[in-house]
């Protein structure tokens, strides 16, 4: 079954509302020429009035239909060859099968390992290499997290949580990004 609309918009309707620069992947409104910057959850959309409601478009689609007149068959997706969905070049854009994009794997994986009551350290994985990240204090499953390189300073921040229940303590979390 192939579709022949998205979201009840063919090729000529998305042609009519925008333009795409398949060179830069970006997007322009044809009504005002300006560049689209709309974004749902740190992801550029394309707004649509439909009625009393906006139907928010997904680019990566939109430019499969205006360039090729490509919709995306039921069952599949869109890939990001460099995994980059901000990157919205036309070559950088695929259609996979869904099952594919959740087979792929990832590259880094996290686990962590108790050290001692309320202290875990953060590793991750790549390339079958264990690498260590940080410890991490924590209060309980719902409260304050502490995060150190240090193991010592972890078990002092533990002891003074356990102390004192309404002590609070930031940790230089821009660090362990």
């Amino acid at each position: 079954m192939t579709r022949e609309n998205y979201m009840g918009m063919n090729q000529k309707d998305l042609i009519s509302r925008y333009v795409y620069d398949p060179e830069k992947g970006i997007f322009y409104t044809r009504k005002t020429g300006k560049r689209v910057t709309s974004t749902n959850k740190g992801k550029l959309v394309l707004p649509v009035r439909c009625g009393d409601r906006i139907l928010n478009l997904s680019p990566a689609k939109v430019a499969l239909i205006i360039i090729d007149n490509i919709y995306v068959p039921v069952g599949h997706t869109i890939s990001f060859k460099d995994g980059n969905h901000n990157n919205l070049k036309y070559s950088n854009i695929s259609i996979i099968k869904r099952v594919e994009n959740n087979l792929t794997i990832n590259e880094i994986s996290y686990h962590t390992k108790p050290i001692s009551e309320g202290i875990v350290s953060l590793y991750y994985k790549q390339h079958d290499v264990e690498h260590f990240k940080f410890f991490v204090v924590r209060r309980g499953p719902r409260q304050s997290v502490y995060r150190t390189l240090d193991l010592e300073e972890a078990k002092a921040v533990y002891d003074e949580w356990l102390n004192d229940k309404f002590i609070t303590r930031m940790d230089a979390t821009r660090l362990f990004k």
